[in-house]
């Protein structure tokens, strides 16, 4: 893939990665070219990578790790933006704890 050495040290600011599957955004997808691949690219460069094979997975990995405080950036082209609203009604939601102060 082009420019996969230099994209995957392009992370070092990050406390954590999680890539997630590659799809064709119309074009045909190259031969080789995986999240998986790209996860273990950035791996090389990165102490903590989480691949997460779907959306599906980022979300629950995301309502499962993130706590009070923590930033979340989403890069990705297509469907990655349709799992945002319900991480953002997930995190707003009081706590049991929180509503009982």
């Amino acid at each position: 893939m082009t420019f996969l050495e230099d994209f995957s040290q392009s992370f070092s600011d990050a406390d954590c990665v999680i890539p997630t599957d590659v799809y064709s955004a119309g074009e045909v997808k190259p031969p080789g070219v995986s999240g998986a691949g790209v996860a273990a690219a950035i791996a090389e460069h990165h102490p903590l990578v989480s691949y997460q094979e779907t959306l599906s997975n980022v979300t629950c990995y995301l309502q499962e790790n993130l706590r009070s405080g923590d930033l979340v950036i989403f890069l990705g082209a297509g469907n990655l933006n349709q799992i945002i609203p319900d991480l953002v009604s997930h995190f707003q939601e009081p706590t049991p704890e929180v509503a009982l102060r």
